[in-house]
């Protein structure tokens, strides 16, 4: 459907279609994006060990709004309670300690938002090799997710 209304729009243009084609779905609907740092490892039955999550509006014009970020975790890992930190982050549901749920300010466009909490890793956790999480961003018009870089 993309490619009809571009064909109607730049009828004859078939050099500009060539040339733009490819990129202008990354145009339209690349919205956000997401860091995050993980520790090295994190021991058993030790204390908390810090992870942090950037988020980026990528767009040049829409505010993020009503946004929230959704980590889930490996089962054994567990958020501290209380440990988010970052500008106007708060916690929005930690029913289930290794997916919490923060809630995020407007974001606006072309800006991003540090949020770092702490999370422990349980004394029966079994690995079996290394672990990752998956970051869940959601606001009013759109969401967008990825994995961490691994961890041990």
């Amino acid at each position: 459907m993309l490619r009809n209304i571009l064909l109607l729009l730049f009828k004859g243009k078939s050099l500009f279609l060539l040339l733009w084609f490819p990129v202008l779905p990354f145009l339209l609907f690349s919205q956000a994006n997401i860091t995050s740092t993980v520790p090295v490892s994190l021991t058993k039955c030790s204390r908390p060990d810090s992870f942090t999550v950037t988020v980026y509006n990528t767009t040049i014009s829409d505010t993020f709004k009503s946004g929230k970020l959704k980590t889930v975790m490996p089962n054994g890992i567990r958020y501290e309670a209380g440990s988010v930190s970052g500008t106007n982050v708060s916690q929005y549901n930690i029913d289930t300690l290794n997916k919490p749920v923060f809630t995020l300010p407007n974001l606006l466009p072309s800006s991003n938002l540090r949020i770092r909490f702490y999370a422990s890793a349980a004394c029966g956790l079994n690995t079996g090799g290394l672990l990752s999480n998956n970051n869940q961003l959601s606001w009013t018009t759109g969401s967008y997710s990825n994995n961490t870089s691994s961890y041990a």
